[in-house]
């Protein structure tokens, strides 16, 4: 059960779901959520099914319908991990999906690539990429070390100059624009 506050309203939400392996290559679940917002309810329920090809590949398809208040929405998505040949012990794995949601005669289509691999012994580098239909998307890298915090403190201190400059760079371009426009009149 979850609680969370909007606004004034409370949101309150149910959900359970359940996993069961029918045969050692395949899981298959389900689940199923209900929500209260203000004097409002929805409902939904997801189907997923998981197929592990060999010890290295993992697909995933699941499907999605949530509904409440007149309004219906569906989706679903496709999902395959391929893991590195030293996998458990690397840790090291790629995975692409794809997901659609389709709401009142439109449809997003999503894309996600994701990459975790190990750089040194204790170090970890997880890159994750999206886009969407609607041109939204977010690049994310993060690092981890056991090793020595320094390595990460350069990054970070790296990663800061960086974004620094590019704002001082678009604020420049912005004042350029702005004293071209008074020169024209």
């Amino acid at each position: 059960m979850d609680m969370q506050t909007a606004s004034r309203d409370l949101v309150c939400t149910v959900h359970g779901d359940a996993k069961f392996r029918n045969l050692p290559w395949n899981t298959t679940g389900g689940g199923i959520s209900v929500t209260k917002f203000g004097n409002k309810y929805f409902a939904g329920a997801k189907l997923e099914d998981s197929v592990t090809i060999g010890k290295r590949v993992k697909l995933v398809a699941n499907a999605s319908r949530m509904a409440g208040c007149g309004q219906v929405a569906h989706g679903g998505g496709v999902e395959i991990t391929a893991r590195g040949k030293d996998y458990p012990v690397r840790e090291e794995s790629v995975t692409a999906a794809v997901s659609a949601l389709s709401f009142e005669k439109e449809t997003v289509i999503g894309a996600n690539l994701q990459s975790d691999f190990r750089v040194g012994c204790g170090s970890k580098i997880s890159v994750n990429a999206n886009l969407n239909s609607r041109n939204i998307g977010k690049l994310s890298i993060r690092t981890s070390t056991s090793d020595h915090t320094e390595i990460a403190l350069i990054a970070v201190v790296s990663l800061i100059q960086f974004i620094l400059r590019r704002r001082s760079t678009a604020a420049d371009k912005g004042e350029q624009e702005s004293d071209e426009t008074y020169l024209d009149d």
